[in-house]
């Protein structure tokens, strides 16, 4: 009899305890419930913002274009199907026994000059750049962006050089001969910072 009695008294709590244990966790979910709920409020106001920036930014444009030359060879903006990016892609041309004509050349010209990489004598260069905005995370900025130099090409001496880009930096180059006679393949070097100085490994 006394056994039955401690038996009953053990499961009072034991119903108890379950009854709060049920009761955060209730609790616990509503609350995440809120805070997702807020972050897609937030989100989907964010992502409004963004599409009306887009929209104004090209009405913007439309009326002032940027002016092709002077190194400046094609403009163009890609803008995703549900209009949560934009990116502006602009194509660059350049001869050397040309005068400099604008700020964006003489950025590439001075990292080429960095890694010990401008040619010596007459050259081509070519690269592109993108500007690729997008619907920003913090609630006082419309749009965050992204940007990068790509294709950036260097032309002389019947040879031609691609260099690798990643943020910010040259990552690599890749050397090859327009003169199919010369027997040449492609030579591949890879740029690395070590102690602030500068090595190139031909791979």
């Amino acid at each position: 009899m006394f056994y039955k009695v401690i038996m009953k008294s053990v499961k009072i709590p034991l119903i108890f305890c379950g009854l709060i244990f049920g009761f955060l966790i209730s609790v616990s979910c509503q609350s995440n419930l809120h805070e997702l709920d807020s972050k897609i409020i937030m989100e989907n106001k964010q992502d409004s913002i963004f599409k009306r920036w887009v929209g104004d930014t090209m009405e913007v444009i439309k009326k002032m274009p940027d002016k092709i030359g002077d190194g400046l060879i094609d403009v163009r903006f890609v803008i995703a199907g549900d209009s949560l990016s934009l990116d502006e892609v602009k194509t660059y041309g350049y001869k050397s026994y040309n005068k400099v004509p604008n700020r964006m050349i003489l950025n590439v010209i001075a990292l080429l000059k960095e890694y010990e990489e401008l040619p010596p004598n007459d050259y081509e260069l070519s690269f592109i750049t993108s500007t690729y905005f997008f619907s920003s995370a913090v609630p006082t900025f419309p749009y965050g962006y992204l940007f990068e130099f790509k294709d950036v090409t260097v032309v002389y001496d019947g040879r031609r050089i691609n260099y690798g880009y990643i943020r910010g930096r040259l990552s690599n180059k890749t050397v090859s001969w327009n003169d199919t006679l010369a027997n040449k393949s492609k030579v591949i070097y890879d740029f690395i910072w070590k102690d602030h100085k500068l090595i190139k490994i031909k791979r």
